[in-house]
């Protein structure tokens, strides 16, 4: 919790892919100045499709909880303790490129401050994860 910093959970393809890169992302982050909302986003070639906030009903800084995504063929379904949060909307463009899972913690700068606030955090800033399960669809 504290202004400029972004907790995030989310899928990247990574480095490029036969000289080509590939921006393929599904996101859960948690912005510092609110953590009592969650912005949700997912990238194809790229672009961002649809990112929405969503209220939480918590502040995520004071204690665990389950983050979940489904990703099919079709859609991307956000779950908060087993609780359907958001859902993309029918004819979506879908990421469709296998990516790596990230946990992440991270600073903004000027050019980001309208969306993660200024950077104020005076100590040591950290984000706990107590697990990580991945389950492939079949």
């Amino acid at each position: 919790k504290g202004s400029g910093l972004n907790s995030a959970f989310f899928t990247y393809i990574g480095a490029e892919k036969n000289g080509t890169k590939i921006h393929d992302e599904i996101d859960f982050e948690f912005l510092g100045k609110d953590t009592t909302v969650v912005q949700l986003n997912f990238y194809v070639e790229g672009k961002p499709q649809d990112p929405q906030l969503i209220p939480l009903g918590f502040d995520a800084s004071e204690d665990f909880h389950n983050y979940t995504f489904v990703w099919e063929p079709t859609k991307i379904t956000w779950f908060v303790d087993k609780k359907k949060i958001y859902e993309t909307k029918p004819g979506a463009r879908i990421p469709s490129h296998p990516g790596k899972i990230f946990l992440s913690l991270w600073s903004g700068s000027e050019e980001i401050n309208a969306w993660l606030g200024p950077f104020t955090y005076k100590e040591d800033a950290t984000a706990d994860f107590a697990w990580v399960k991945h389950t492939a669809m079949r």
